[in-house]
């Protein structure tokens, strides 16, 4: 080969993968569970205008229906983790393994109480869950079991309404605890080893608001660019339509600002962070850079 262009397989290297690195990369992808007295489907969300997309119906190998309550992704494996609602059709109080491409349920098993209202990740991989019935508290979920750990008893007595729980990127625990017993409700942080919480301020602005003022946030995950997006459901019942709205929660003030009317009977939320170029595509760029950078040496 000419000398003069040398370069030029480095440099086709280097382009096609900066290609691909861009065609693997995608928006988060926000994800929907229906919960309350009814089977349940999994649903993705838009994040502009709250609409959603019909994944599929959360059912097992055998058919049989579950409701969620509470949905997380693994930060480590991917795997997309459900909470089944205490009024569930089917395992009720139950950590589940939910198919994100089609909505099929793998049961992993009970928590050991009723249920846990809503569940999120540390980086660690550490699974919580916010126990909003009985001693209202928060616990530790083990993966291979189900089985719930209280960290401790918490100070919000019997305080109940929402049970959103959602971790941010600095592992900090954000809830929303109290909408029902303490109106229009609070938005809280909550200690990962003491289990007590601190009041950041009053929930407001909420596009659906019940009778007493109530602004229940019934789920919420933060988004990769920090964003705190929650389920503002008007509250679920043998009698209730339970509509909902996405919503974006401002962690300093409590302040809600309406995304769009979503799906009703909505119960839980989970967001897939956007992917990131696969191996391939960054050993091509590696290639070409050193390629580029061994061409220039050899020119000098």
């Amino acid at each position: 080969m000419n000398k003069r262009f040398g370069w030029l397989p480095a440099f086709f290297a280097l382009l096609m993968g900066l290609h691909l690195a861009g065609q693997t990369a995608q928006a988060d992808i926000i994800y929907a569970a229906t919960g309350g007295f009814n089977p349940g489907s999994l649903y993705t969300l838009n994040g502009s205008t709250g609409a959603g997309t019909l994944v599929g119906a959360l059912v097992d190998a055998n058919l049989q229906p579950y409701a969620l309550t509470g949905l997380a992704f693994d930060p480590v494996t991917g795997i997309l983790y459900g909470s089944t609602s205490s009024a569930s059709p089917t395992a009720s109080g139950h950590l589940v393994r939910v198919d994100p491409a089609t909505g099929a349920i793998t049961d992993i098993g009970a928590y050991g109480l009723n249920t846990l209202s809503d569940i999120t990740f540390t980086s660690n991989e550490t699974l919580y869950g916010w126990r909003s019935a009985g001693d209202h508290s928060l616990y530790t979920v083990n993966l291979a079991t189900g089985a719930a750990t209280i960290v401790a008893i918490s100070d919000i007595g019997h305080g109940f309404g929402g049970g959103a729980l959602a971790a941010n990127a600095a592992n900090v625990l954000y809830l929303t605890p109290d909408s029902q017993t303490n109106p229009p409700g609070t938005l809280r942080t909550v200690s990962k080893t003491t289990g007590q919480t601190t009041i950041i301020a009053t929930l407001s602005g909420a596009p659906v608001i019940t009778d007493g003022n109530i602004m229940s946030i019934d789920a919420m995950k933060f988004d990769e660019s920090g964003n705190l997006l929650g389920i503002n459901n008007l509250g679920s019942g043998f009698n209730t339509i339970a509509t909902t709205h996405l919503v974006r929660i401002n962690t300093t003030t409590g302040a809600i600002t309406d995304i769009g009317p979503s799906i009703n009977y909505l119960d839980a939320i989970a967001i897939q962070f956007s992917a990131v170029p696969e191996p391939g595509s960054l050993a091509l760029i590696a290639v070409g850079l050193t390629g580029l950078f061994a061409a220039r040496r050899w020119r000098r």
